[in-house]
């Protein structure tokens, strides 16, 4: 769902991630051109998704013991 808001509204989308440090470099990214912005939003929305797929996989390690 945030890759789609990144296409239509890249800013929206890196605020969606909870990247406030980046969303300013979105939106001037944006405002210059609106395919940077584009591929720089799909990259903070990705990295979000990374993250948090890490943190579970981390947490239920923690829980098992691991």
């Amino acid at each position: 769902m945030r890759s789609l808001l990144a296409l239509i509204c890249p800013p929206a989308a890196v605020l969606a991630s909870g990247s406030r440090s980046d969303l300013a470099a979105n939106a001037a990214l944006t405002l210059l051109f609106f395919v940077p912005g584009v591929v720089h939003a799909l990259g903070v929305v990705d990295r979000f998704a990374t993250h948090r797929q890490y943190d579970s996989v981390m947490r239920a390690m923690e829980r098992s013991g691991s």
